[in-house]
This record gives C-alpha cells, structure tokens and sequence, in this order.
C-alpha cells in the first residue's frame, strides 16, 4: 500500500508538472488565467451556454476526435470571453493542450500573412481558442489561421461579437469562405444580457456616491 501511495503521488506530481507547462504555452491572457466555472455569475442570458461549455469539457476526448467546435455570439461585455476562459483552463486542467488568443493579438505580436511556423505552431494545440474573431479588419490573416485548423482537423472555439444572421449575410467573397468555414466547424452558442462593463460601471459609481455621503 505504501508503494501504490508513492508511486500515485510521483503521477500526480508529474501530471502537475505537464499542467504548469500547458499553462504556460496556453498564451491566455493574465486576467483570464485563474477563471473558472465556479466563480461565473450564472444569468438568464448566460446560463445555457455554461452549461453547453461545462459539458464540452466533461465530453472533450469526443470533441477532440470529432473536431467539433464552438462559436460564442453576443454583444460587447457579455462575458462570452470569461466563459471561453473558463473552457480553457478546466481542459488545460484535465491535461489538454489548449490556446487562447486573438487575431489582433497575433498580428500585435508580430503575425504575418502566411506565417505558416506562426501556424503551425497554434495547430499544435488539442483545442484552439480565437477571441473577438471578426474585430480584425485584414481578412486574410483570419482565413489563413482558420482554413489552417479545419485542414488539421482539430476543434476550434470562438468568440465574436457577430451574429449568425450577419455571417450569413453575402458580404465578399474572402470573408464569405471564412465565415461558412467557422459555421461548418463551430456549433452556435448565444449569450445575451447586459454589458458587465456597464453594470460594473454603474456599481463603481454607486459606491463612490454612497462614500461621498
């Protein structure tokens, strides 16, 4: 019993030391870096797509083999980021290799079109996270990353604050091709409800008012 006791804690040692180095690859945000599903405020407007997230973590080897993916709508400060956050780090958890980052983001880090080691490289993860997907205006560098994914075959999660309506819209003919390939890979998930911006705003000013009384 005491060589099973030692040999479980030598496995969990190790698999904590491949969770600190997917966590450190993850190229997540500060802020986002210790959000989890238990510190989400559960809302009308957000409570079905928490569960749709919680449940692809729990059915993530299936997601995985499958290549399904996810795309998060909704308006400015609707929490999709935090909940996409929270997807990320319970797999990273889990021991998956997931990426979270943005296409603003990348070209702010030195992105160029066609940068296949760039690439490559976000391909390597199990689960691809693209936060604000459609706030870049060059629609070359979203196609590139994203026909990228879909011929490796892996999932991709999103976060836009387009709707499915205005994907669907004919706009031209490169930002059509990368919007039915996002369709094609990511099952549609709404959040709606009030800015939590807005809301966090007003609770700020409410509370200097009360501390100048």
């Amino acid at each position: 019993k005491e060589v099973e006791k030692l040999e479980k804690a030598a496995k969990d040692a190790e698999f904590q030391e491949v969770v600190r180095s997917l966590r450190k690859n993850s190229l997540m945000d500060e802020r986002f870096k210790d959000s989890n599903f238990k510190n989400v405020i559960v809302t009308e407007g957000n409570k079905n797509a928490l569960k749709i997230a919680r449940r692809y973590c729990t059915e993530a080897e299936r997601m995985l083999s499958e290549n399904q993916g996810l795309m998060f709508t909704g308006g400015v400060g609707t929490g999709k980021t935090l909940i996409a956050a929270c997807m990320a780090n319970e797999l990273i958890n889990n021991g998956y290799y997931a990426i979270m980052t943005s296409i603003v983001k990348m070209l702010d880090n030195g992105y160029r079109n066609e940068d296949e080691a760039y690439i490559n490289k976000l391909n390597k993860a199990d689960f691809l996270f693209i936060d604000d997907f459609g706030a870049e205006r060059k629609t070359d560098y979203a196609y590139d990353l994203i026909d990228s994914r879909y011929r490796v075959k892996k999932p991709l999660i999103i976060t836009t604050n387009l709707s499915v309506p205005q994907m669907t819209q004919r706009i031209d003919m490169q930002t059509d091709r990368i919007y039915d390939r996002v369709l094609e890979m990511c099952y549609p998930v709404e959040i709606t409800g009030t800015s939590w911006r807005l809301i966090s705003a007003k609770q700020r000013y409410e509370r200097s008012l009360k501390e100048v009384k």
